[in-house]
């Protein structure tokens, strides 16, 4: 199930009198008796929002006007309509969480049995933190029947992650597993029961793998192989593989003398992930490896993290630090049966010339994985080795490659524009060969001026604009984004060995967000002048007409050329100038009557007819 999608608001646009809606303004209250608050989050400029902030079964009313170019304020601002009738609403109650999903045996051994599962598909993230768990096992009779259900002592909680394990149990037995969650609301169903089993008693360690192939590329090599010859009579559970350095003379996590096999005590293996088997006492958790290669001598920080066998690639950091030896003493673990791939101990020249190339392998069935991390045109040894509830086998016998040497980037992919507003801009991320991409370079042509050429409007490191951040009306980097006009874009990626070639051109268009388009904006680009003249020269024909608005609204349509919609704004602003700025305007040429209206009347002109001051005609 998905989970429950985020509270939004929908209304009908009220009807159209040919003006156009500039946006719409959300107000809130808990209880018709309360005080109204804005909804901050949002001034949208079509019918439709999303809110923010609220918590399950919240009741409240909603209220809606809408901002248009029908008229201003004396101010010279925008004047909104009438707000529409209060709506109850209430956001969603929280669900009873769904059966935990995916229940499956991650481990298993002789006496012991390690399960996990995924949360609830029904919850939202934020309720996730508040579920527990309720975890049962039973014997399994040969007709498949499961008889004495018994529980794991104590509610479990997500850690690390949401697993149990059963120990004491009986050599080559089968049993029955399921899972219930619970939350405030209430408790799931069981799960679908899951039938697990023990190991056998007399098990050994798998034969390595065979027929290891490596195919490199500029930072990871490929490997395949074939599965060991003999299981050791118990089921894989999981492959490690690593490439190392041809340089090295040792793999820098590889430790040649490995922990003595105390008595009562489950050894670790470090070659080079940490890997405990289970035994019936406490594990040992600290690493003594002995002697130690000459190389690590002067490691300074060591990183672990853990997955569980046959869990696949997911990982659980455990330890990331400082270490003054070239040992580490691992917080204590709750169970056997973890594999800690990826210790790395980093510093020093531990790595020898190029680092280790770490593989993330998909569990039991997986006959291949993908190295990364490793160093572009380097020389690598690559292996691989299988483990079962024993423990790891043998390497496979080491292959030799080399990766490929590193060039500049690929070329960006197209940048395209959501339908957002404001825009987000994004493009294919560039395809790295070898170094990692730095930043991008995002150009766009200047429509106002285009004898100017390409200018950089973008630098960053994700490939990704928002074009909020081109704040109206100030142009930014030279780029003057107009509502309604379009600006040919390109994009091109930058590594340390240079930029990448410039990717295909695409076209951004910001929305109109006014009355004033494409046609009415180049009439101001190609003649601001005489557009200018004509404004007034329509403004002032009309100081004696009955219906001064609607003849200087003819006007200047048929003189300047401007669309109906752009024509009104100004028609707006200049009999605005004439009310507020009388005086000052009895030469309309004058500084002073410029002033006086851009003070008093061009914010409402801005508003109606979404163009930039900027793009105004001169004073």
């Amino acid at each position: 199930l998905p989970p429950p999608p985020r509270p939004s608001a929908q209304w009908s646009a009220p009807p159209s009198d040919g003006r156009l809606i500039v946006h719409y303004e959300l107000r809130s209250r808990a209880t018709p008796s309360s005080a109204w608050s804005p909804e901050l989050g949002c001034r949208p400029t079509a019918p439709s929002c999303t809110l923010r902030g609220l918590a399950p079964a919240q009741p409240f009313q909603l209220s809606v006007r809408a901002f248009s170019t029908a008229c201003c304020t004396s101010e010279g601002g925008l004047l909104p309509g009438e707000w529409s009738a209060a709506v109850d609403v209430s956001t969603q109650p929280e669900p009873v969480p769904a059966a935990p999903h995916h229940l499956r045996q991650a481990f298993a051994a002789p006496t012991l049995i390690a399960v996990m599962w995924e949360s609830p598909a029904n919850l939202p993230e934020a309720s996730l933190s508040r579920v527990s768990f309720a975890v049962q096992i039973a014997g399994r009779s040969g007709g498949g029947e499961c008889t004495g259900w018994r529980s794991v002592a104590g509610a479990m909680t997500p850690g690390l992650p949401t697993l149990a394990h059963f120990a004491s149990l009986d050599p080559s037995t089968p049993y029955c597993v399921r899972v219930s969650a619970t939350s405030l609301v209430g408790a799931s169903e069981w799960s679908a029961v899951l039938q697990a089993a023990t190991s056998g008693g007399n098990a050994t360690v798998p034969t390595p793998p065979t027929e290891v192939n490596a195919t490199p590329s500029f930072t990871s090599v490929h490997l395949t192989w074939r599965p060991p010859s003999r299981d050791g009579g118990t089921s894989i559970l999981d492959y490690q593989a690593e490439c190392v350095s041809a340089a090295a003379a040792t793999s820098p996590a590889t430790h040649p003398n490995l922990m003595p096999r105390a008595t009562g005590a489950a050894p670790l293996h470090a070659e080079p992930a940490l890997v405990l088997p289970a035994a019936s006492a406490a594990p040992q958790t600290t690493t003594n490896p002995g002697p130690v290669p000459p190389a690590a001598a002067g490691v300074r920080r060591a990183a672990v993290t853990a997955r569980f066998l046959g869990d696949g690639p997911r990982r659980i950091p455990i330890f990331e630090g400082g270490v003054a030896q070239p040992q580490l003493s691992l917080p204590e673990l709750a169970l056997p049966g973890f594999a800690l791939p990826g210790l790395a101990l980093r510093g020093g020249g531990a790595d020898g010339p190029f680092p280790p190339a770490e593989c993330s392998i998909g569990g039991s069935n997986a006959s291949s994985c993908t190295a990364l991390g490793a160093a572009s045109g380097a020389a690598y040894r690559c292996r691989v080795r299988a483990l079962n509830s024993v423990g790891p086998s043998g390497w496979s016998s080491p292959v030799q490659t080399s990766t490929l040497a590193a060039t500049v980037p690929d070329a960006p992919g197209v940048a395209s524009a959501s339908a957002s507003d404001p825009l987000l801009l994004r493009w294919a991320a560039a395809a790295e060969r070898g170094t990692p991409v730095l930043a991008y370079e995002l150009q766009a042509r200047d429509w106002w001026a285009p004898s100017v050429g390409w200018v950089t409007i973008f630098n960053g490191s994700q490939p990704e604009l928002d074009t909020g951040d081109l704040p109206l009306p100030e142009p930014l980097y030279g780029l003057r984004p107009l509502p309604g006009v379009p600006y040919p874009l390109r994009v091109r990626a930058i590594s340390r060995l240079g930029p990448s070639l410039w990717g295909p051109e695409s076209n951004l268009t910001i929305p109109q967000r006014g009355g004033c388009g494409l046609s009415d904006e180049q009439v101001f680009r190609d003649a601001p002048a005489a557009t200018k003249a004509g404004i007034q020269s329509g403004l002032l024909a009309c100081v004696a007409a009955a219906d001064q608005a609607a003849c200087a609204q003819r006007r200047i349509q048929q003189q300047v050329g401007l669309s109906a919609p752009c024509a009104a704004c100004w028609v707006q602003e200049g009999l605005c100038s004439i009310r507020r700025c009388v005086l000052q305007c009895l030469q309309p040429a004058s500084a002073v009557c410029a002033r006086c209206s851009q003070a008093n009347c061009f914010p409402a002109c801005v508003l109606c007819s979404g163009m930039p001051e900027w793009a105004f005609p001169p004073p």
